[in-house]
């Protein structure tokens, strides 16, 4: 640093200092600009800053809350479509070979059985739905998927109807595995946990439980009903005439059994869809509300802080800006 006078030292030092005072009016500028707030809040609210930090916990709980709601959403929109595709999938075999079976059509009965495997595979697609990383319909048990394989459930069901004596005798004991409490379908396909997976917390300490298990009963008839007619095809019964239409006439039935309350399964879940949009839109009323309390508290104009910010900012290219042509003043500089 270049040896000055004494008068121009005290200049320089002066603007060092107008310059630290500008930086901290700027950051005080910024800071009330991007919040809304006060900088000094204890000056602002005259030393009761505890209703302001009141009403920021609570806006910070809101905001636990809300992400919580949006997560929830999205979790039961994806859920909507699961159930879909089970509604669609297996609603239109059951529909299908019930017409067949009614008209006495076996020959549309084997074809529309053959399409049951295809939506016998969609359906444990759905029913193995995850969002984030975490399976829909496994209840607690969110790591793990909900349904074992659409193979071991058709070589399960066929196994069954294979050792059974008739075609009565085949679809009990097909009923049994699938319906059985503690079972094979609750041991060795439903894979989830027998808990329900929680629901999302409301502002006021109300849970909203809107997730579904895989092991419910209309998604157990609709994937008894679709192993049934995907595998009967290639069992010791499927030359007779009789036992294939017995067995046709109840897949059907079970099938469509299982459309319709899976129906009123989405049907609730549109319940709880509506009850959390509702929670959402009360959170940010609530938002909205302690938002304008704390303005009220400690608030300033975010246009009037900008435009002191950018003041300050012209403020301090100017010390800059005066400061680097004194530090460059020398007499052979003024001598040129």
């Amino acid at each position: 640093m270049p040896n000055l006078p004494l008068s121009d030292l005290s200049m320089t030092l002066a603007l060092q200092r107008q310059s630290r005072d500008l930086r901290s009016a700027m950051e005080a500028a910024g800071f009330e600009m991007t919040t809304g707030l006060q900088s000094d809040i204890i000056e602002a609210t005259g030393g009761n800053v505890e209703q302001v930090f009141a009403i920021d916990r609570s806006l910070k709980l809101l905001a636990e809350q809300s992400r919580g709601l949006v997560q929830a959403k999205n979790r039961a929109d994806i859920t909507q479509i699961a159930l879909g595709v089970v509604q669609d999938s297996g609603g239109d075999i059951g529909l299908d070979l019930g017409a067949a079976i009614s008209r006495g059509d076996l020959v549309s009965a084997d074809q529309v059985a053959r399409a049951a495997g295809q939506a016998l595979d969609a359906v444990v697609g759905a029913l193995n739905s995850s969002f984030g990383g975490r399976f829909l319909f496994s209840g607690a048990a969110e790591g793990n998927q909900s349904i074992a394989s659409a193979d071991t459930i058709l070589a399960d069901v066929k196994a069954l109807i294979d050792a059974a004596p008739d075609a009565t005798t085949a679809i009990a004991d097909v009923d049994s595995y699938f319906d059985d409490p503690g079972g094979d379908f609750e041991t060795m396909i439903y894979l989830g946990s027998t808990e329900d997976a929680p629901g999302v917390l409301t502002p006021d300490g109300d849970r909203i439980d809107y997730m579904l298990r895989g092991d419910a009963q209309p998604f157990r008839d609709m994937l008894k009903g679709l192993a049934i007619a995907a595998s009967f095809e290639s069992t010791v019964f499927a030359s007779s005439p009789t036992d294939k239409t017995a067995v046709f006439t109840s897949a059907a039935g079970v099938i469509e059994n299982a459309r319709q309350n899976t129906v009123d399964l989405r049907a609730h879940l549109g319940v709880e869809e509506q009850n959390i949009a509702r929670t959402q839109s009360f959170i940010e009323t609530q938002k909205s509300a302690l938002e304008l309390s704390r303005s009220d508290l400690a608030g300033v104009d975010p246009y009037e802080a900008a435009t002191r910010f950018l003041a300050l900012e012209n403020q301090l290219t100017a010390a800059y800006t005066v400061a680097s042509r004194i530090s460059n003043l020398r007499l052979t500089n003024f001598l040129r």
